[in-house]
């Protein structure tokens, strides 16, 4: 069935590929999918299978007589079909892999962005009150309107949900390429960042009629890590090394396709 000697080598080489080209095609998976790791997981082991049976479905028609050849030729058609559709997560992942400084900055940028949010509101608010107080030296009744304003931008539980934004951010140290989480956390990252923002903004919206016309609600621009983010997360084309690559992979997933022998029996004629 199979050529003496090479057989193990061509099955472990098939069986190695295999598995470097499903873990690829899941960690590019994971940023098309907006770190969706269990759907990532789900298309990456249902594709994994259904080329895995029909590698091995060619392997066995090849073996046998002719009258099979054309289950071996629809099986090796499912199998580059399956390779094909796996090109874009797989080369998704090469583009991640050549943009790893990026990946990193991009992490470090969004947690430090997300750990300064608190310190930054708090600037805020700190500058607006000392402002409104200026506004008011010639006002009777300053310290009750700066108290009033103080309450207002500064809620009871804001320590507390300060320390449980940074007991979250600090989970989130270990962001980096191979981590399966990273584009998970990332997406997670950046939304809470967002969500935060627009609760500060939300919270400081009321400008009382002392302030001046200058004062506005707090922001604090994010747009610039989620355009990074986005860079990652966006379908591209694969370039020329993604491409070796992925010819490198292929060829070695079929090795033990290419190395099983064809049954000798299909050449001989019937003897007299």
């Amino acid at each position: 069935m199979f050529r003496s000697g090479s057989s193990g080598a061509a099955l472990l080489l098939t069986t190695l590929f295999l598995a470097g080209f499903a873990f690829f095609s899941f960690m590019g998976l994971s940023y098309l999918y907006d770190g969706d790791l269990r759907w990532s997981l789900l298309v990456c082991l249902g594709g994994v299978l259904l080329l895995s049976f029909f590698l091995w479905l060619a392997c066995r028609t090849k073996t046998e007589r002719q009258r099979r050849l054309p289950l071996e030729v629809i099986s090796l058609l499912g199998a580059a079909a399956i390779l094909f559709l796996g090109r874009a997560p797989f080369s998704q992942f090469i583009y991640v892999l050549e943009n790893k400084s990026t990946i990193d900055s991009l992490a470090t940028a969004a947690r430090n962005s997300a750990a300064g949010l608190d310190i930054a509101y708090l600037d805020y608010v700190d500058n607006r009150v000392k402002n409104y107080r200026k506004n008011l030296k010639n006002d009777s009744n300053a310290n009750v309107k700066v108290n009033s304003l103080k309450r207002r931008l500064k809620p009871e539980d804001l320590n507390n949900i300060s320390e449980a934004r940074k007991a979250w951010i600090d989970q989130l140290e270990n962001l980096n390429i191979w981590n399966p989480g990273t584009a998970k956390n990332l997406y997670h990252l950046i939304g809470a960042s967002e969500k935060w923002v627009a609760q500060y903004a939300n919270v400081s919206r009321i400008i009382y009629k002392d302030e001046g016309s200058a004062t506005k609600p707090f922001s604090m621009p994010i747009d610039d890590i989620k355009g990074r983010y986005a860079e990652f997360t966006t379908r591209h084309v694969p370039d020329i090394w993604s491409n070796i690559a992925m010819i490198v992979c292929c060829l070695s997933i079929m090795a033990f396709y290419i190395q099983s022998n064809r049954s000798r029996n299909k050449y001989k004629g019937r003897r007299a």
